[in-house]
C-alpha cells in the first residue's frame, strides 16, 4: 500500500538530525497524532486515528531507506543476548541540508 502524502508530512516533521529507530518515530507519530487531535477537537473533520495516518513498520522502513540517510547502532546493553541475536539497530535521520 505504501506510506500517504499525509503521513509523508509528518514523517518529515518527525525526523530530524537525531538518529532513531524505526519504532521510535512510530511512538512520535502518534504523539503528533495526538496532539493534532487535541488542538482540532474531536468534533473537527480532520479528527485521525492511527490507520489513517500511520504506517506500518515495513513501509515506514522502506519509505525511510529510500529517503532518509541511516546508520547502523551496535547496542550494549545485553552482551549475552548479543552472543545469539542481531545486536545491532539502524537508525533514520535527516542528512546535511
Amino acid at each position: 500500500m505504501g506510506v500517504s502524502n499525509k503521513a509523508k508530512g509528518w514523517i518529515d516533521m518527525v525526523i530530524t538530525h537525531e538518529p532513531k529507530t524505526v519504532s521510535k518515530v512510530i511512538d512520535d507519530l502518534y504523539s503528533l497524532m495526538d496532539i493534532h487531535n487535541r488542538t482540532m477537537g474531536k468534533s473537527k473533520k480532520d479528527y485521525r486515528t492511527g490507520r489513517h495516518i500511520i504506517p506500518t513498520s515495513a513501509e515506514l522502513q522502506k519509505y525511510l531507506s529510500q529517503n532518509y540517510n541511516s546508520v547502523t547502532v551496535r547496542t550494549n546493553y545485553n552482551p549475552v543476548l548479543a552472543l545469539h541475536y542481531h545486536s545491532k539497530i539502524r537508525h533514520y535521520f535527516r542528512g546535511e541540508e
